[in-house]
């Protein structure tokens, strides 16, 4: 209206429409300026004039959301005022409401596109109590979309979403929290933002202090924020938000409590101060009641901390035994969904890792038969972890051992190696591995359960656990000759020999260590593991692998070299030799014994090329180094090498002697063991054979007196292969007493 100058007026009513005063560009963002309602005091005709935009009617609202049109209900916001905007946003909150796990609602993204967003923020920083919880709540539903989290950021949320979890009304503080909960999932940035805007110790106070949807939802949020950042964590540690967490998990509503849980599962992983920091804070008793009578996401949750809690603290581990959570993991392991059957068996796989009495505790709690039935009927997840907690408990103890065969875990366990995805397989053939080692009957049940031929493919096709744990696994089954034959059988012996050329360091020692033991076997499995490429890579894996590789690849090379011609050939073929003596050299105990009974195998027989390049290989020192300060069996083995070298060749005698070997032999039959005198003998009575400058040698080395005593006390082959050398040595001791008594 237009009126009379002079005209007397009084304001009736004012509307402010301002949504981002800021804005000088887009008219539809900045809105239009304040409008004032004025009546005419005095008399006089106004002139008619089109009407200033007006608050939006809830019919306008209704017939928007009805319609699905996004662009007409957001283009009701300019001509809302400041406490009239509610229905609009309400309008936007309904339209947004897909459900939660749908993160590319196409509604969603027109609303976003239609221009909700500025103004939804604008109403939390300078609307109505009302107006801020009816933003907030069409905020969360709109991030619920991927591609809005960024916008709603840019838009400006963060802030205001912030101070409104802090200040707002029960309501508002709830879907601020909630919205902050959506905006923090998965997205690095925004987790970083939302703590520069200060969001962390407003939510800490809402779990404290607010009602049980504010609680819930401000946990939810400290859940999201928690993952993966470790300085977020130690934020939100700061900020306060630990006992008010482990209060919720106790006290709290059914989404409070599994949020919360949450919250502490995720904090928990990685920091070991902050996995004291919430033991103090009194939680692990609440969780493992949540175990026991949360609804099912929270025992999934509250198992999902306990898990964490448990990773490497051994005070912990004591700790949750304590807080009585064994029953009630055993029986969500048991009873619970899927998530709940998971996350409670890789709880119970970190607790029972490296301590006897709490593993003899979860056996106690009856989760053997719901394990095992987990690793035939679980998910994936579920099959996995179950296995991994088998592969916990059977380690060491043979009355678990047992009672894991008894509860039905074997058949289950080799169709996970065969059928399992990739963490399933590994596990499953880490629990053979274990179960295998030092019981026959358990052996014997694991080949009839099936296990051979999935593990065999299991080495060839795995990933590089998998790989490792099978082989292991194969190690351990791989005594006596009905299983040799069955490994083999398996076609074991090629994805074997692979694994020694190409896998990781305990990939190569555990398969190295299969054949080392499958070369215990006839001529025939030795001549099929030369046949499936095995020696060249043991050849490499002595020269280039770490200490136990160098030492299993030298005991298979060991196991090999015994009793076939053909096969020490190849060895020699394969570059074994300068290895072999390099570790009899510079190998840890158990190399420099493994590779010295190589040599002794090797140098065995009449083959006087073989024993000529053992020599050429710069043997003969480190032989006698080892026989001098070797432990008891590589002292033997060290003897036995020297003591086959030095038959019928004069040459290879004279070098064994420059190298220093006599005191040493003579020595060793003074104090070795049994084995270790009765080879020094032989080496002894060799190298006397048929050279008066060599038996003059041994005399002035000390061996007379030490061979006699053998002679007298030692086992039976001692006892011969002392006597055989004295005779031998007779001539040259009574010259040597002759001389004597001429001076």
């Amino acid at each position: 209206m237009l009126f009379r100058p002079l005209a007397e007026l009084c304001i009736t009513a004012a509307v402010c429409n301002i949504i981002d005063p800021k804005e000088e560009r887009d008219i539809s963002k900045s809105g239009h300026p304040d409008m004032v309602m004025l009546t005419q005091l005095d008399e006089g005709e106004a002139m008619p004039v089109p009407p200033p935009h007006q608050p939006a009617s809830a019919a306008a609202v209704e017939r928007a959301v009805a319609d699905a049109d996004p662009a007409a209900l957001v283009a009701l916001f300019p001509g809302c005022a400041i406490g009239a905007r509610t229905p609009v946003a309400s309008g936007i909150a309904i339209l947004a409401d897909a459900p939660p796990g749908q993160s590319t609602d196409p509604m969603r993204g027109a609303l976003a596109a239609a221009g909700a967003l500025p103004p939804l923020v604008a109403m939390l920083g300078n609307g109505t109590a009302e107006e801020q919880a009816a933003a907030a709540e069409a905020l969360f539903k709109l991030a619920r979309n991927d591609p809005n989290k960024a916008a709603i950021v840019a838009a400006g949320a963060l802030v205001p979403l912030a101070a409104l979890v802090r200040d707002g009304d029960a309501q508002g503080k709830a879907y601020a929290a909630r919205a902050l909960r959506n905006l923090a999932t998965g997205d690095a940035a925004n987790k970083a933002a939302i703590v520069a805007a200060g969001a962390l110790v407003p939510l800490a106070a809402l779990v404290r202090d607010g009602d049980a949807e504010g609680k819930a939802d401000a946990a939810g949020a400290l859940r999201n924020l928690a993952g993966g950042d470790a300085a977020i964590k130690a934020a939100i540690v700061a900020a306060g938000a630990l006992v008010p967490l482990a209060a919720l998990v106790r006290d709290g509503d059914a989404q409070g409590k599994a949020n919360a849980a949450g919250a502490l599962w995720n904090l928990a992983l990685g920091d070991a101060a902050i996995k004291a920091a919430i033991v103090a804070a009194d939680a692990l008793v609440p969780l493992a009641a949540l175990v026991r009578d949360g609804d099912a996401q929270g025992k999934a949750n509250a198992a999902g901390a306990l898990w964490n809690l448990a990773l490497g603290d051994a005070a912990i581990k004591a700790a949750i035994v304590a807080a009585d959570a064994l029953v009630p993991l055993a029986a969500l392991v048991r009873d619970g969904d899927a998530q709940g059957k998971a996350y409670a068996a890789a709880a119970l796989q970190i607790l029972a890792l490296g301590d006897a009495a709490i593993k003899a505790a979860i056996v106690a709690a009856g989760a053997l038969v719901p394990l095992a039935a987990l690793v035939r009927d679980g998910d994936a997840e579920g099959k996995a972890n179950a296995a991994g907690a088998l592969q916990s408990l059977a380690a060491g103890d043979a009355a678990i051992k047992a009672a894991i065969v008894a509860a039905g875990a074997l058949v289950p366990l080799a169709a996970l190696v065969r059928d399992g995805d990739a963490q399933g397989k590994a596990k499953a053939a880490g629990a053979l591995w274990n179960l295998a080692l030092g019981d026959a009957a358990i052996k014997a049940a694991i080949v009839a359960a099936g296990a051979l031929v999935p593990l065999a493919a299991l080495v060839r096709d795995g990933d590089a656990e998998g790989k490792t744990k099978a082989a292991g696994a194969l190690t351990n089954l791989a005594l006596g000759d009905a299983a040799i034959q069955a490994i083999v059988a398996a076609g074991a012996l090629v994805p074997l020999a692979a694994l020694v050329r190409d896998g990781d360091a305990q990939g190569k020692a555990n398969a190295t260590g299969a054949l080392w033991n499958l070369a215990l076997g006839d001529a025939a499995i030795k001549a099929a593991i030369v046949a499936a490429g095995a020696l060249v890579p043991l050849a490499a894996l002595v020269r280039d692998g770490d200490a136990q590789d160098k030492a299993y690849a030298a005991g298979a090379l060991e196991n090999l070299a015994r009793g076939v011609a053909a096969i020490k050939a190849a060895i020699v073929a394969a570059g074994a030799l300068v290895p072999l003596s390099a570790l009899v050299r510079d190998g840890d105990v158990e190399g420099k014994a493994k590779s010295a009974g190589a040599l002794r195998n090797l140098a065995g027989g009449d083959d006087a090329a073989i024993k000529a390049a053992i020599v050429a290989a710069g043997a003969l020192v480190p032989l006698a180094a080892l026989v001098r300060d070797g432990d008891a069996q590589g002292k033997a083995k060290a003897a036995a090498a020297l003591q086959n070298l030095a038959l019928d060749d004069a040459a290879i005698k004279a070098a064994i002697v420059a190298a220093g070997a006599l005191v040493p032999l003579a020595a060793l039959v003074r104090d070795g063991d049994a084995e270790g005198k009765a080879k020094a003998a032989g080496a002894l009575r060799n190298l006397a054979t048929g050279d008066a400058a060599n038996k003059a040698a041994i005399v002035a080395a000390g061996a007379l007196v030490p061979l006699a005593a053998l002679v007298r006390d030692g086992d039976a082959e001692g006892k011969a292969k002392a006597a055989a050398a004295l005779d031998i040595l007779r001539m040259a001791a009574n010259s040597a007493a002759g001389d004597a008594s001429k001076k």
